[in-house]
């Protein structure tokens, strides 16, 4: 089958095929740094200059996900070509490609020097569109970098989760300045100490490309997820001519100071922005701006996979387990968190929810109190409720370890109407 240019394609399940330089490829993984990929997300360019958006989702990526390089060519077909999401993306194409079970991958590496490599949309620095909670695009942008920050392994409140953090500040011709934060792996691969080195003897002109717009302290800055990539100083176009209207003499980049250690919370306003799921699974869990969200959904499903349930430490309320002397002393617990001498435990929700909106599906985690309260009975009553009047059932956990199905009163759950606050920290 004859190949179709990006802009020729057209909408459905019919056999297109494509052939199509690799431009920029990332794995997106949920906000989890060493988490599963779920998504994997390709921008496309064919030779024609067009470019476009592909993606392959969770339920086939072993199929895929090893033969599908940057900077690659390649002959895509049997896909199919839907509307492009309605926040987060890449290029402007009114189309995009997911890969399907069917889907064939060929390699054209002989093609590889004749496609254009690079695709951007540049917003100027001054012109950044308004934070919004969802974003259409991604933001890419062009400037010279004036100061560079190490990348520093940060705490996430609340959690053990540790996760790298770097700030680059550039400016434009007309000395406006911004700045951007890298976070993860971008931070990593960010080869800090290699531009500042080339910054000391030449300008370094860097394209950003796949960021976010965020509010730092007032100020419009930009944010880097696993969809963020840089060119700093390649022989792009808009690069050579930033390059030639910079003055002779230029300021060597400087060093910022490390992040700080932690991640400081979100300030909640008194009303709170109504988000999609596709852009609560998509957003940047770490800087500081995320702050709190309103969704609203409706539950498909609980999950019969995972636990709904567990026992918690009364006194630093840490996930507890029956102690070694159970059997003669049922009520007796030993707790989770080193150094803590509880024996008490209670037992409370840990309920898996998926529910969904207009945008997509997500799954929820309905955790102690907030599941008793859209459930509406405790976690101990629907055990009691369930359980048999056995008499060799000797504590709560007992009973409900021998629940082999979810509960009805769970299952009450399907269809119901909920507004979840979600709050990213």
């Amino acid at each position: 089958m004859a190949c179709v240019a990006l802009s020729d394609l057209h909408a459905g399940w019919g056999e297109q095929s494509v052939c199509v330089h690799l431009s920029r490829l990332w794995h997106y993984r949920g906000g989890l740094e060493n988490g599963p990929v779920k998504v994997v997300h390709m921008v496309l360019l064919d030779a024609q200059g067009n470019h476009g958006y592909a993606t392959v989702p969770m339920d086939i990526l072993a199929a895929h996900i090893n033969m599908l390089h940057e900077g690659v060519v390649y002959e895509f077909s049997r896909f199919a070509v839907l509307p492009r999401p309605i926040i987060l993306n890449p290029v402007d194409a009114p189309l995009m490609i997911r890969f399907t079970q069917f889907t064939v991958i060929k390699n054209c590496f002989h093609l590889n020097n004749e496609f254009p490599e690079w695709t951007f949309h540049l917003t100027p620095i001054n012109e950044l569109p308004p934070t919004n909670d969802t974003p259409q695009n991604y933001i890419d942008v062009i400037g010279v970098i004036m100061a560079i920050s190490p990348a520093r392994a940060i705490r996430v409140p609340h959690t053990l989760r540790q996760v790298f953090k770097r700030r680059v500040l550039l400016s434009d011709h007309n000395g406006n300045e911004l700045g951007i934060t890298l976070w993860g792996e971008r931070a990593i691969r960010f080869n800090g100490e290699s531009v500042h080195f080339m910054g000391q003897t030449e300008p370094a002109v860097v394209i950003f490309v796949g960021a976010t717009v965020f509010v730092n302290e007032g100020s419009k800055e930009l944010s880097g997820g696993c969809a963020c990539k840089w060119y700093v100083n390649h022989d792009i176009p808009d690069i050579n001519l930033f390059r030639s209207r910079l003055p002779p003499s230029f300021p060597a980049i400087e060093r910022l100071p490390a992040p700080s250690s932690i991640i400081l919370q979100a300030q909640h306003a008194d009303v709170l922005p109504t988000a999609l799921l596709t852009h609560l699974m998509n957003i940047n869990l770490y800087h500081k701006e995320a702050g709190t969200f309103r969704c609203n959904v409706i539950i498909t499903r609980v999950s019969h996979l995972k636990k709904w349930w567990a026992t918690f430490c009364t006194s630093c309320h840490y996930m507890s387990m029956p102690a070694a002397t159970s059997l003669t002393q049922p009520d007796v617990y030993t707790c989770g968190r080193h150094g803590c001498s509880s024996t008490s435990a209670t037992i409370g929700y840990t309920l898996f929810v998926l529910a969904k909106d207009r945008s997509g599906e997500a799954e929820f985690e309905l955790f102690g109190s907030k599941g008793q309260q859209i459930v509406g009975r405790s976690a101990g009553q629907v055990i009691r409720n369930n359980m048999c009047h056995d008499p060799a059932i000797r504590n709560v956990h007992v009973a409900a370890s021998m629940l082999r199905k979810t509960p009805p009163g769970l299952l009450g759950l399907l269809g119901m109407k909920c507004t979840f606050h979600v709050r990213v920290v």
